[in-house]
């Protein structure tokens, strides 16, 4: 089970264990205070004696209360007119037993302790069994309504949290199936590099290639495809694909790459430029001159700025071709984006004259270091 999930779950059995018991503990010490201060003004005892006196009934009307809540829960199967007498019925004996305990408790403590008290303190004065019944029975009511409503807030909070937490878990799911989306897409590309160096008999570089792309592989596939990790692994990556299509294209891609080393440790997503740099090399090679892809790297106030950029040297039929923002792997750019940062990420792209531009914009943060960077072999 995932962190989360126990956290989850522990809030949960909590929420059941303790939500009316704070209810309860603070209603029935409302109530004894009340009490205490009535018994001291009518000169029946002291203050401190009241409290010490009453203490023990107040233990014993929580305890009340979280039995009749447990009871309570148990009784959800019934109907509903069942369930409410049969709570009723448990209120009125709650309330009873309650009112004799407080007048045989009071009374024994006027035959031991406190003789002063037995000209109010008998168990046998209708008057008094009344009252003491009434307020009670009106207390275990107001408990009973007050836990049915603690548990209702307590449920519904949970509830929400629990819908966040599901929401959250989809969001991640969505960002790894979009992460994951691309890698097929660029084996895809590589295989074919590597076949077309087989078949043009280029058999030292196909073995070259293919080294390159399993090293490249191994590193991104031990990825977790919802991390965030550093510029400098980030751009590790791309560079090692871009290594693998130089082996294609030879001389006519050249790699140009600008990142300070002040922000090696900036957190990124992982593998956000690839679906970028694929686009390069997918609309920026083919018949004209050598084509300029840059990967740009600067941080923009609190903003952290990664453009690449494809640029023909010469001109071309590619070359004079403008290109299009709403490619598949340009929207799964811009929707993993809103899953990592929601309105603070941004992808804007540009046609260029002879080439095109994207530039990822993300909140700026630095990733705490936990591990040693995953190193690429190219």
């Amino acid at each position: 089970m995932a962190q989360g999930d126990l956290a989850l779950a522990d809030r949960i059995r909590r929420v059941r264990k303790d939500g009316v018991l704070r209810v309860a503990i603070i209603v029935w010490g409302f109530g004894h205070i009340l009490e205490d201060i009535g018994i001291a003004m009518m000169g029946r005892m002291s203050p401190l004696t009241a409290v010490l006196v009453t203490f023990p009934l107040f233990l014993l009307g929580v305890c009340l209360t979280v039995f009749l809540d447990r009871i309570r829960r148990r009784l959800f199967g019934l109907r509903s007119w069942a369930l409410w007498l049969s709570v009723g019925l448990l209120v009125a004996a709650a309330a009873a037993i309650q009112t004799a305990i407080d007048l045989f408790y009071l009374h024994a403590l006027s035959l031991t302790l406190f003789p002063e008290w037995q000209e109010w303190a008998s168990p046998w004065d209708i008057s008094r069994m009344a009252t003491a019944y009434i307020l009670y029975l009106w207390t275990f009511c107001l408990m009973v309504a007050l836990a049915w409503a603690v548990r209702l807030n307590d449920l519904s909070r949970l509830h929400a949290a629990r819908a966040a937490a599901f929401e959250a878990t989809a969001y991640k799911a969505e960002a790894a199936m979009l992460r994951l989306q691309l890698n097929p897409h660029f084996l895809f590309n590589a295989l074919n590099s590597v076949a077309g160096l087989v078949a043009a008999d280029r058999k030292a570089e196909a073995d070259q290639m293919i080294c390159r792309l399993a090293n490249f592989l191994r590193s991104s596939l031990n990825a977790d495809p919802t991390a965030m990790i550093r510029l400098d692994e980030e751009v590790d990556y791309a560079e090692a694909y871009l290594h693998i299509e130089q082996a294609r294209f030879d001389d006519r891609l050249i790699l140009d790459v600008d990142m300070p080393s002040e922000l090696a440790d900036a957190a990124v997503p992982n593998f956000i430029l690839q679906p970028l740099v694929e686009n390069a090399v997918k609309h920026g090679t083919g018949r004209g001159g050598p084509i300029d892809i840059k990967i740009a790297c600067e941080q923009q106030g609190d903003m952290l700025a990664i453009t690449v950029a494809n640029q023909r040297q010469g001109k071309g039929e590619r070359g004079r071709r403008k290109l299009g923002a709403n490619g598949i792997g340009l929207q799964n750019t811009r929707q993993r984006l809103s899953i990592a940062y929601g309105r603070g990420g941004e992808l804007r792209t540009e046609n260029l004259p002879d080439g095109f531009r994207a530039t990822v914009l993300m909140p700026f943060a630095r990733v705490e270091e936990n591990e040693e960077p995953v190193a690429l072999i190219a």
